[in-house]
């Protein structure tokens, strides 16, 4: 079969990559400077109404870090509210709870606004 060499990639440079979603996790490897500034370039993108958060990894190997605790205050105070941060060990599970409980909050927003439409619609059928 023939592909045409004229197809775009599909990452985010091509396709809306937060269509549908209702919330973002950036990974960021404190070990590799670099990695923060990639989600500095790219959580402004992030549309309103989003969750996020930020997972600074590898807390196992804080001593390893080249990222500052200083560093991370610093970006995260000029986030907005609905930015938040974690950090947390692939290796010993650290931060995976608080993790889990991240993920509640863009389900509840979801399902409070799944039950405030059902309000709406049943105040318009008693109104009717």
């Amino acid at each position: 079969s023939t592909v045409s060499k004229n197809l775009l990639p599909a990452d985010a440079t091509t396709i809306d990559v937060y269509k549908g979603a209702h919330a973002v996790i950036f990974m960021v490897d404190p070990t590799r400077k670099w990695t923060l500034d990639y989600v500095k370039t790219n959580i402004s993108k992030i549309p309103d109404g989003i969750d996020c958060v930020v997972l600074f990894g590898k807390k196992d190997l804080s001593k390893l870090w080249t990222l500052t605790n200083g560093e991370i205050e610093e970006f995260m105070s000029s986030q907005p509210k609905n930015v938040r941060q974690l950090q947390i060990s692939l290796q010993d599970c650290y931060g995976m709870k608080e993790l889990h409980s991240f993920f509640n909050v863009p389900f509840l927003r979801m399902k409070a606004k799944y039950l405030q439409q059902q309000l709406q619609r049943a105040e318009r059928e008693y109104e009717q």
